[in-house]
């Protein structure tokens, strides 16, 4: 993006409480555009980016959609691919005026085109006061919820705020339930529609796709207890890429229904926890060296003693982890035990 006098920079921290702190998306800051110093002749637009994705970026993967409030609790290496996917490319490029490239930053949905960077995630209240440089909020409706509309650096940069659910008392940061949009355009090539309007249509094609009428976050208790629910696997996914709340639900029917007795009798958690008579089902999405030397229901697996961990998918390290205390299943028959369980957690 060069041109005489013209300098760029890449962003380190908030600007006016719009511009993106690089160390919310896993320590890889953006690049918003610094003004024209000369103001001679502007240069030609940036251009997109010769590599993609970038470092910490992952091009999105297909992901089942959240609904009611299970969005404000996606896993936080799942929340960017959903909202990277919440609108289809072709939408994309229509609210953003032109070629569009997608890629998954942690909890973000990083997108650029070569005039525009935007970052879609999910945020807590309150989880970073405006900056001196922010301009007064604006509310405004976001099909019927209330938005706050900011700008910052000459209306270059703008963020808008929506409510996805009440936060719940004494909330985990598992819980994030606003959805956060930040938009910061090439000062030398101003888009032809407004920011605001930007903003608007992208929080509008979320809502619609992934907070389209369904369940309410449960209450959590103590030690992130909440109650069990008969549900049924995601078709084609299971528990795969799942809202927290969600995969517990889904590994206690499961596990319920193969020891025979009511989902009622199930101790779950919020956090992809469930167990059924001494078995004890956990999900994770950690990064952890493992060493899989043999497959269960086609997936690999590793068994060990009293438990067994299953990798769920071949582009995330997304796991199920199987134990038992030797009572209602053996540890002989967990591998069998698992191999029986998994194929509806993998939504087959």
């Amino acid at each position: 993006m060069g041109s005489r006098g013209m300098k760029t920079s890449t962003i380190a921290g908030i600007v006016g409480g719009v511009v993106l702190l690089a160390a919310s998306i896993s320590g890889l800051a953006g690049y918003l555009w610094a003004q024209n110093a000369s103001g001679i002749e502007p240069p030609p637009p940036r251009g997109l980016p010769a590599v993609w994705p970038t470092k910490h970026g992952e091009i999105p993967r297909p992901v089942p959609m959240p609904t009611g409030e299970m969005i404000a609790a996606l896993p936080q290496s799942t929340a960017g691919h959903v909202l990277c996917q919440a609108l289809p490319p072709k939408r994309w490029e229509e609210i953003l005026g032109g070629k569009t490239l997608r890629e998954a930053q942690s909890d973000a949905c990083h997108l650029v085109t070569d005039t525009l960077e935007v970052f879609v995630r999910l945020d807590r209240p309150g989880a970073e006061p405006p900056g001196p440089q922010a301009e007064e909020p604006e509310q405004v409706d976001v099909d019927g919820r209330p938005g706050q509309l900011e700008y910052a650096g000459a209306k270059l940069n703008a963020k808008l705020t929506v409510p996805l659910a009440a936060q719940p008392p004494n909330a985990s940061e598992d819980i994030r339930t606003m959805l956060r949009i930040d938009i910061g355009q090439d000062p030398n090539h101003r888009a032809d529609e407004g920011l605001d309007e930007q903003v608007t249509a992208i929080a509008r094609g979320v809502l619609t796709a992934a907070a389209a009428p369904g369940p309410g976050l449960p209450p959590v208790g103590r030690n992130g207890v909440i109650t069990a629910r008969q549900t049924e696997p995601v078709p084609g996914h299971g528990i795969v890429d799942g809202s927290w709340p969600m995969i517990s639900w889904q590994l206690c029917t499961r596990l319920s229904r193969e020891l025979g007795t009511g989902v009622g009798a199930a101790d779950a958690k919020f956090k992809g926890d469930c167990a059924v008579r001494g078995v004890h089902a956990t999900y994770t999405q950690d990064l952890s060296p493992r060493a899989y030397t043999t497959t269960i229901a086609g997936r690999p697996a590793s068994v060990q003693q009293n438990a067994v961990t299953v990798k769920l998918a071949d582009n995330s390290e997304q796991a199920l982890t199987l134990s038992t205390d030797g009572k209602a299943v053996s540890e002989a028959d967990l591998p069998g035990f698992t191999g029986r369980v998994l194929p509806a957690l993998l939504g087959r």
